[in-house]
């Protein structure tokens, strides 16, 4: 989130338009909104856009408060169909029945809880997470990394009150996001995500997004992806002379965020700090 955040406060402008075409999980359009920018994004990952859109989405607290406790309501008062099971070849061997049945009565709780599309993506996103996980409900482990591997759980892993503790923490982190957009004085907050694969973004669109495209690709080297922000932010500058503004539109910045950067607070803000 250091990096995100330093290099759209030193690399672009309020009111312009931040794009991440492999957006993964938001963090981009998250800082971008805390920043006032205008953040766009797309993923071929259905998953992540998701997870992007959710979490750079405000919701109505009240709204969510009344949906989870329908759900937890649902789960606790009603026999619930437990009988869904996802098309996924060799389930059984993936999910114990304990686990697949508590999922399947997640899944009805949360289409019967109703609510708006914001507040019902953001609980998706939580029963998302019992899954996808580094510790997941299913049998398997490390689903968010490249090594994800077969391990199956010897009791019930615990689904409902897993998801219980997640819709729990969810609340708490848009609460957390809404109390710093207001301390940033960002009222409207614009995010959204414009597509899949990012490379069948229409024409029309992408112009919007082409003036001094910066990417790098997963991996990069935090501090060398800080001076190619700063070597991509001195040529914005030099061109801006020289170009006449474009009425309406707003410049834009072709970003996408560091995916893996490791490193911890002093480091990576000691070089945001030193950013012109």
């Amino acid at each position: 989130m250091i990096v995100a955040r330093a290099q759209w406060r030193h690399f672009s402008r309020p009111g312009e338009t931040v794009l991440d075409p492999m957006s993964g999980s938001g963090t981009t359009l998250v800082e971008a909104c805390l920043l006032g920018r205008t953040a766009r994004g797309a993923d071929i990952d259905p998953l992540a856009r998701l997870i992007s859109k959710a979490k750079a989405t405000p919701v109505d607290l009240a709204a969510f408060d009344k949906s989870a406790a329908e759900v937890t309501r649902l789960l606790k008062e009603t026999r619930l169909d437990d009988r869904w099971r996802p098309e996924l070849t060799d389930c059984d061997r993936w999910f114990l029945p304990e686990a697949a049945a508590d999922l399947a009565r997640l899944r009805q709780a949360i289409l019967l809880a109703g609510g708006d599309v914001d507040v019902a993506d953001l609980l998706w996103l939580c029963f998302s997470s019992l899954i996808v996980a580094r510790t997941s409900v299913a049998n398997a482990r490390d689903l968010v990394h490249s090594r994800h591997h077969y391990r199956a759980w010897e009791q019930n892993p615990g689904c409902v009150d897993r998801f219980l503790t997640r819709m729990a923490r969810a609340r708490r982190m848009m609460a957390e996001y809404k109390d710093r957009l207001s301390a940033n004085n960002v009222r409207y907050p614009d995010a959204g995500i414009m597509g899949g694969d990012a490379r069948s973004l229409d024409t029309a669109q992408l112009t919007l997004f082409s003036h001094h495209p910066l990417t790098a690709r997963p991996r990069l080297h935090q501090g060398a992806y800080i001076r190619g922000g700063l070597a991509g932010r001195r040529a914005r500058d030099d061109q801006d002379a020289d170009r006449p503004s474009r009425s309406g539109l707003g410049q834009a910045r072709v970003m996408t965020e560091v995916s893996s950067v490791r490193g911890r607070g002093g480091r990576l803000q000691r070089m945001a700090d030193r950013l012109p």
